[in-house]
């Protein structure tokens, strides 16, 4: 599937299934990632399969909300925290 195709079926699942509902299962994701990942720190749960799944989930669903969402201002903020991210690499390679 290309990038236009995969555009559209978001839009289309976006349409079918409402904003609302499509950010609610954003969080069901999340929050199913955000598990995946402690297990694999605090109980050494190495089920790296499900952490990719769960990633890809996510990703999916942060693709629907840059359409929900003004996407020009999330793609200002994601500009400047990497531009801060720089700097404070910078400003650590100068304490060395």
């Amino acid at each position: 599937m290309n990038k236009n195709e995969e555009m559209t079926l978001l839009k289309n699942v976006i349409n079918e299934f409402g904003a609302n509902n499509q950010i609610i299962k954003s969080i069901e994701e999340l929050s199913e990632l955000t598990t995946a990942l402690a297990r694999y720190f605090v109980k050494n749960e190495e089920d790296i399969n499900n952490i990719h799944e769960e990633i890809a989930d996510v990703q999916i669903m942060i693709d629907q909300l840059n359409m929900i969402f003004d996407s020009e201002i999330i793609n200002h903020y994601r500009t400047m925290k990497l531009n801060r991210l720089i700097e404070e690499m910078l400003n650590d390679d100068e304490k060395l």
